[in-house]
């Protein structure tokens, strides 16, 4: 909800959706790849703005064991290569905390950042 002087605009909620050049990339799909990848734990999807684009697909992953950074986002992207539309495998991949994936409530965090 947006307040401008004596007006009020109702805003819709916001979608998980990714628009990444006019295509939809749905988060869940992304991450359930990802998850079947192989010593990952746990898996954030979301999109992030793009001049191009619109949109680009990031990724946060935790992992079981730790893993050399090159070597898995080479592997990671092999994976969802096979599996995924090439517009819906990530562009980034970060290797961050488990609970980094979930807010105070334990909601999976999508942000978008700038």
């Amino acid at each position: 909800m947006e307040v401008d002087g004596e007006y009020l605009r109702i805003l819709g909620r916001q979608s998980d959706v990714i628009n990444v050049g006019g295509q939809k990339v749905f988060p869940a799909e992304v991450e359930a790849v990802l998850m079947a990848a192989g010593n990952i734990v746990e898996a954030t999807v979301y999109g992030k703005p793009n001049p191009l684009m619109g949109s680009i697909v990031e990724s946060k992953v935790s992992l079981e064991q730790e893993e050399d950074s090159v070597q898995l986002k080479s592997r990671l992207r092999r994976f969802c290569l096979e599996r995924l539309e090439p517009f819906k495998v990530p562009m980034r991949f970060s290797v961050v905390s488990q609970s980094e994936h979930y807010s105070d409530r334990a909601k999976k965090v999508r942000q978008v950042t700038s």
